[in-house]
């Protein structure tokens, strides 16, 4: 009685350890994977043709420019207005003076920044 009971303890130690390990890989996936889930929340919506976007955002170019440069320090590489989860936002890379990459999305309606990603260098 005393061996069954040893190997159904043993079993359950077992399957909590298998379990644990699962959900810690869970975890460490989720977290290197987070940075990929750019889910945006902005303040103007569209789904109106890509031309009419530069009079739908209530910030220029050169504003977005200069709020990315003050969060990034570097040279700015590229900009775009875009849609992005419905939302209108600018897209800026910028190039650090250590070479590596970023990319600031900035809400065209209000100047937030909404999200930062250094981008992995090939």
């Amino acid at each position: 009685m005393k061996a069954k009971q040893t190997a159904g303890f043993t079993f359950a130690l077992s399957l909590t350890v298998c379990l644990l390990l699962e959900t810690t890989s869970l975890a460490v996936y989720a977290l290197s994977s987070e940075r990929y889930d750019k889910s945006i929340s902005g303040t103007i919506m569209v789904s109106k043709p890509e031309s009419s976007y530069p009079k739908l955002a209530k910030i220029n170019m050169e504003e977005a420019m200069s709020i990315a440069s003050q969060r990034v320090h570097g040279d700015v590489l590229k900009v775009e207005l875009t849609d992005e989860d419905n939302f209108l936002v600018y897209n800026i890379e910028v190039v650090t003076s250590e070479k590596e990459i970023v990319e600031i999305t900035i809400d065209s309606g209000n100047g937030k920044i909404l999200f930062v990603e250094e981008d992995e260098n090939d």
